[in-house]
């Protein structure tokens, strides 16, 4: 039973420190816009977000209404401009991050909580550690 204990124990931690993988998705278009669909069918909403939707490993960052339709050739309603295409863009120059700088500044928003991927790191560290001192705690009963 202990060690049943303890290899559950190890297997969790490991679980946990893992990294996440991102969804890939793609541009849809309709009549009334644009909007981006995750690969599980959701979509962004009343946010912004940074996509590589043409997979040329550089990323842009779009806005999206309430609707989930991105904002484009106009001022978000936070005060950003936007070009045709959709993309963020300050003084006609449009806002670039290269997937290296993705791998670890993506962002997941959960209403006030801000989680990044140094976060995740840090707190999947933090599990293996707690996990590791209750084997210890648990191999000597």
């Amino acid at each position: 039973m202990k060690k049943k204990f303890m290899t559950l124990a190890l297997t969790a931690a490991m679980a946990a420190s893992m990294g996440m993988t991102a969804f890939a998705g793609q541009w849809v278009q309709n009549t009334t816009g644009w909007w981006w669909q995750e690969d599980n069918g959701s979509y962004p909403v009343s946010q912004w977000k940074w996509l590589d939707g043409n997979n040329d490993g550089i990323y842009e960052c779009y806005a999206f209404d309430s609707n989930g339709y991105m904002y484009a050739d106009t001022t978000t309603p936070d005060g950003y401009t936007v070009n045709k295409e959709g993309a963020w863009t300050i003084g006609n120059s449009v806002q670039l991050k290269f997937a290296k700088d993705m791998q670890n500044e993506s962002v997941v928003s959960a209403g006030d909580l801000i989680v990044t991927d140094q976060f995740l790191l840090l707190f999947s560290e933090l599990l293996l550690l707690l996990f590791q001192c209750l084997l210890q705690i648990f191999s000597s009963i």
